[in-house]
């Protein structure tokens, strides 16, 4: 795609920023994981906004849209309802994650985009993946 071809140029041309840009993500990660895997749900929230920044720092060093206007206002709707949202999957802007400590700030947040013609998508973590037999 466009979006990672614009990536692949930053590596080539300054590889130091992406270095930078890249090392940052990986911390992120795994402080988001640590987090995750503690059961702290407002680290949680706090590490995704955190990663949503480094995401957008390196599509901006990139000139890459990997926070596109779509994926950034559902961020901001997330931080209105005290969560944090940000792009996951691929890319390609179409698809971002929210985290939320509170039901009823996801609730809020969820009718939020739609006012917004944003489209939540219901998930639940613990549900059985696809299983190869």
């Amino acid at each position: 795609s466009e979006l990672v071809k614009k990536v692949k140029e930053l590596q080539r041309e300054d590889p130091s920023r992406y270095d930078a840009c890249s090392a940052r993500l990986a911390e992120l990660s795994a402080r988001f994981a640590s987090a995750f895997c503690s059961g702290n749900a407002p680290g949680v929230v706090a590490e995704a906004a955190e990663y949503c920044a480094a995401m957008k720092a390196l599509g901006d060093a990139a000139g890459a849209p990997i926070l596109e206007a779509r994926l950034e206002r559902a961020g901001e709707l997330a931080a209105r309802f005290s969560g944090s949202a940000k792009p996951c999957g691929a890319g390609g802007g179409d698809v971002a994650v929210a985290f939320f400590v509170e039901p009823s700030a996801a609730k809020g947040f969820e009718l939020a985009c739609s006012d917004e013609g944003l489209h939540p998508i219901d998930v639940s973590w613990g549900a059985s993946g696809v299983q190869a037999y």
